[in-house]
């Protein structure tokens, strides 16, 4: 999907105006059409506006200091900060890994994410619908986490010789990445004070962001002085110390134990 006139799986050929600019293009519209839905069809929530306040340009970092100093969210900020900077390490270097080791073309791996992101998809659709009628979130990060973390290190079983193999993985991984993405958000919003909700998905966000920063510093020095396989073993580990700490510490004090009774939405 990422050249031009190249077939997808002999499904179809990509379009001659599809080029790599295109699905920032994608994301800017769809990014605008959020924009005017929001102002045109969301309703105002705060009864009594407040005019007199100030941009403090350092909010956002007093707020994250703030989730990491309550009890209801330190926990679960702490998993979801070392997940996203998992996450963030895989996907950054994924590609250089495919490129390294399975010699993919740009095109073949652009073709690659598309389908992982299909199963994706199908998985915050389908799968996180059915498994929340059965486990409450906090138990199914008890083992999605170390599910994610696990077929990670399952692109590493993949022989060279047999890059078919890659393909076999991506059920398993999008199944634990779905479900630990919205099971993560479910929770976030589930353990915050009432009405007090979307303060904590404010704070999980900018976490999020957060644990962005140390893949994008050192992606310059990782591609040039070591082996794209680590980073990807960097990724595992932060996963799985993520779902260590998260089976350890976290403590359901704050949230019900029924399922189905989470209030977060799927993340995509």
């Amino acid at each position: 999907l990422s050249s031009p006139g190249v077939s997808f799986y002999g499904l179809f050929d990509t379009p001659s105006w599809f080029g790599a600019t295109t699905p920032f293009w994608f994301a800017a519209i769809i990014a605008m059409l959020n924009c005017i839905a929001v102002l045109t069809t969301f309703p105002e929530t705060i009864k009594e506006k407040f005019h007199a306040g100030r941009i403090n340009a350092t909010q956002s970092i007093q707020n994250v200091v703030q989730g990491f100093r309550s009890e209801r969210l330190r926990v679960v900020l702490m998993a979801g900060f070392l997940f996203s900077s998992g996450f963030t390490f895989f996907t950054t270097f994924f590609g250089i890994y495919l490129k390294n080791n399975f010699d993919f073309s740009a095109s073949k791996t652009g073709d690659y994410f598309a389908i992982v992101g299909l199963f994706i998809a199908f998985s915050q659709a389908v799968l996180v619908a059915r498994v929340a009628k059965k486990l409450v979130d906090f138990k199914v990060l008890r083992f999605s986490l170390f599910g994610n973390a696990i077929m990670m290190l399952f692109y590493f079983a993949v022989p060279t010789s047999f890059p078919l193999g890659l393909y076999f993985v991506i059920p398993l991984f999008t199944a634990f990445n779905g479900l630990t993405m919205a099971n993560m958000t479910s929770l976030i919003s589930r353990s915050a004070e009432p009405g007090r909700q979307g303060q904590a998905m404010g704070i999980y966000s900018s976490v999020q962001s957060l644990a962005q920063v140390p893949a994008s510093i050192l992606v310059g020095y990782i591609t040039t002085s070591v082996t794209s396989s680590q980073p990807l073993i960097v990724a595992s580990v932060c996963i799985a110390l993520g779902g260590l700490l998260f089976l350890l510490l976290f403590k359901p004090k704050f949230v019900s134990s029924v399922p189905g009774a989470q209030m977060g939405a799927p993340s995509h």
